[in-house]
């Protein structure tokens, strides 16, 4: 996949791709601390936001590598000790995917121009709304594969309950990650706490004004 691409790119790719998967990791094991008792299920899914801004700003022939990444991160996560099958995290990480694919996939699609800081407004639209239909999909799997490993659990409540934490996770943290990471934005070094704060406030009403 990599053979065509020069030695510096190749390993700019692969330490990118290693330090998503560590940020999925570390952010996996965050959410699991937010699991609902009841459906097994996290109230607060921010992980597939950290994916989905790394393929908006990434090219296509790249993104295979990022899954795999994002893959043995959410095993690595999830099933050392985990209390389902593994078939179910293998369903799970299928749910997650497919949802960080529909995002940046429907992003690229119907915005044709290169994503910089200038063209946030107009961007930042699209990945909000997208992420409706994601999340929906993502939550039906995720439902289907909760209520086949716990007795209890209705699939109603379970896909409700999925869909409602990967859509805050990606309403409340992928805005933010994309004014912090698209080209042209400022160093976040050279942000003072009132920017930081600024910055935080503005994408956090762009998420709820999307709701």
């Amino acid at each position: 996949m990599l053979a065509n691409v020069n030695p510096t790119l190749n390993r700019s790719i692969l330490t990118r791709a290693l330090a998503l998967g560590l940020a999925y990791w570390l952010t996996v094991i965050f959410a699991i601390e937010l699991v609902s008792p009841v459906d097994k299920i996290a109230l607060f899914w921010p992980p597939n936001a950290i994916v989905a801004a790394a393929l908006i700003f990434s090219d296509r022939k790249h993104w295979p590598l990022y899954l795999i990444a994002m893959a043995l991160a959410y095993f690595a996560a999830r099933v050392p000790g985990g209390p389902f099958p593994l078939y179910v995290y293998f369903g799970f990480c299928t749910a997650n995917i497919i949802e960080v694919l529909i995002v940046p996939g429907d992003v690229k699609r119907l915005f044709r121009s290169p994503i910089t800081h200038q063209t946030l407004t107009r961007v930042l639209p699209i990945v909000l709304l997208t992420s409706i239909p994601a999340t929906v999909i993502s939550g039906l799997i995720g439902g289907m594969f909760v209520t086949s490993a716990i007795e209890k659990a209705t699939f109603v409540k379970a896909t409700v309950g999925w869909l409602t934490g990967d859509l805050s996770g990606l309403l409340l943290v992928l805005p933010l990650l994309l004014a912090w990471l698209a080209p042209g934005a400022p160093l976040v070094q050279s942000y003072t706490k009132e920017k930081i704060i600024e910055r935080a406030a503005i994408a956090m009403f762009l998420s709820l004004s999307a709701c």
